[in-house]
């Protein structure tokens, strides 16, 4: 069996995460306006409360992949996993887990906290990069 860093199996998660947010965002489209409407171009986007918030959760998703992913390949390839990288993995994985939840549901102070959380985990993720490769 191989051995898979559990910065990978994060940046797995995350994915699988993205990919969840993507079907009930559909799921929730076909509900409230028809089948038809969601094979159709949407060139008249019909937006309400809940849809708008599981939309920009899927945006929020794809964004924190964009920064995730590189940390992770980077950590990857050259081989390094740390204390700070690992910690830092499991805790962007928890707050991605536990986000669209939260988001959805409109709490606006836990949210940004969350997210906040997310960034900073991020910000560990380098610094533990940045220990791996002996710049600091």
């Amino acid at each position: 069996m191989m051995n898979i860093p559990v910065e990978l199996w994060a940046l797995l998660g995350c994915g699988v995460i993205l990919v969840f947010s993507l079907q009930v965002q559909a799921i929730h489209m076909i509900f409230r306006h028809g089948i038809k409407f969601w094979l159709s171009a949407r060139d008249k986007p019909k937006e309400g409360l809940v849809a708008g918030r599981l939309d920009r959760n899927v945006r929020n998703n794809v964004e924190g992949l964009m920064m995730f992913t590189p940390l992770v390949v980077f950590a990857v390839y050259a081989g390094i996993s740390n204390d700070w990288t690992l910690y830092a993995a499991e805790t962007y994985l928890v707050t991605r887990i536990v986000f669209p939840f939260i988001y959805v549901s409109g709490a606006p102070v836990v949210r940004s906290i969350l997210w906040g959380v997310g960034l900073v985990s991020l910000f560990a993720f380098f610094y533990g990069l940045m220990l791996g490769l002996n710049l600091i």
